[in-house]
């Protein structure tokens, strides 16, 4: 965790999100008012992640259903990833894609995403 966060080169700017080929990056997400599943009492959600360069889909994430046993409040669902870079990738702006799909029964499958960017650096 202590290598996959930047650092401000300047405390005038309060977030530059520069990473050198291959680091991993760490993100935190926080879902809220997710519906609870009729059979379950527990919310239901799926996320998958996405990676963009200059605007372009470059690498599209799988699915995966959301653990929710060390929540503690599931009107607030705090979770977590990372995501380790191609140690050849290019130089340029980059973003990561967050889409989080809601299963619960009779949540329609709502589906809710985010996006942060990014810049990857020469070394």
């Amino acid at each position: 965790a202590e290598t996959a966060i930047s650092l401000p080169i300047s405390p005038a700017v309060p977030a530059i999100r520069k990473f050198s080929p291959g680091s991993i990056v760490a993100y935190l997400y926080t879902i809220y008012n997710a519906k609870l599943d009729r059979a379950s009492g527990k919310p239901r959600l799926s996320v998958k992640a996405n990676l963009y360069q200059s605007g372009k889909l470059i690498a599209e994430g799988a699915p995966q259903e959301i653990d929710l046993k060390d929540q503690k409040d599931l009107t607030r669902i705090e979770t977590f990833a990372y995501m380790q870079l191609s140690k050849t990738a290019d130089p340029g702006d980059y973003a990561i894609q967050i889409i989080v799909t809601d299963l619960a029964e009779g949540a329609k499958n709502a589906v809710s995403s985010q996006w942060i960017d990014f810049e990857i650096v020469g070394q």
